[in-house]
């Protein structure tokens, strides 16, 4: 499994926290002119989500057959929790791990290449894989915690805030780095048709592959009461779907179900 690290000199630009000192994700909007807030403002040190069922993170969906059902929670296997309640109060510690990791050691790891072998009963994060989606988000996020290689890191499906810390180092790099961010046009595969992980060279930025095109990625952000945000644009339908519509820093919502275009990387944290 290959990971690229990620340098964050400040890992306030990850997270706020809100009146009650919880911890929240700062997900952002980039552009030619500059990256700007999306979904929260934040003055005197206070952070607030622009709308609490909008996007979030760290949180869970509230539907009742189509969110973070208990059933789906108890089939993800996690030791101890067996409720929507417990799996809030486990992203939520995930959370404030991850940070705590980033302001400790100044960074985390990404994924190199997008997660393969989904359908296995352990992925892998390797060159020409080809088995990238057709799971569900419950399936992909259990899988995600399962190549750790020893108790000293995690490794997760990656946070919002996480996929934004790696546009806004590439963003802050200029030049052909920073236009990836939202015009990722021949940065990318839109072609129509999946192809497997870093399979072209032209698709490689810092030596991360795929952020743009090819499936979808999955989040742990939350969006609503049944979907997660999904990142980075996709294969399907070529001729509409494209790197300066749906640059490596899009994103939009997906539904917890089975896509053959949906996918999701992995980060890792000491």
């Amino acid at each position: 499994n290959q990971f690229v690290w990620v340098p964050v000199e400040n890992p306030s630009e990850m997270y706020g926290r809100d009146e009650n000192c919880k911890k929240w994700g700062k997900l952002y909007k980039f552009s030619s002119t500059g990256i700007t807030p999306y979904d929260w403002t934040e003055q005197d040190g206070v952070m607030s989500i622009t709308s609490a069922t909008s996007s979030r993170e760290p949180d869970v969906l509230t539907h009742v057959t189509y969110g973070d059902t208990d059933e789906k929670i108890v089939e993800m296997g996690i030791s101890g929790v067996t409720t929507r309640t417990q799996f809030k109060t486990y992203l939520e510690t995930e959370f404030n791990n991850m940070i705590a990791s980033v302001e400790r050691y100044g960074g985390f790891y990404i994924g190199r290449y997008e997660t393969g072998n989904l359908s296995q009963a352990e992925v892998a994060v390797i060159k020409n894989n080809a088995d990238l989606g057709s799971q569900t988000w419950h399936t992909m996020y259990n899988k995600s915690k399962g190549i750790a290689a020893n108790s000293n890191v995690t490794t997760t499906m990656i946070w919002g805030c996480q996929w934004d810390a790696v546009m806004r180092w590439m963003w802050n790099q200029g030049g052909a780095k920073k236009t990836y961010t939202y015009d990722s046009t021949g940065k990318g595969n839109y072609s129509g048709s999946r192809v497997t992980t870093g399979s072209n060279p032209e698709y490689a930025v810092n030596n991360i592959y795929d952020m743009a095109g090819n499936v979808l990625e999955w989040t742990i952000q939350a969006a609503g009461s049944t979907n997660r945000i999904d990142r980075g644009g996709n294969f399907v339908n070529g001729m509409i779907v494209n790197g300066s519509d749906w640059p490596a820093s899009s994103r939009s919502n997906g539904s917890l179900t089975i896509n053959a275009s949906i996918g999701c990387r992995l980060s890792l944290y000491i």
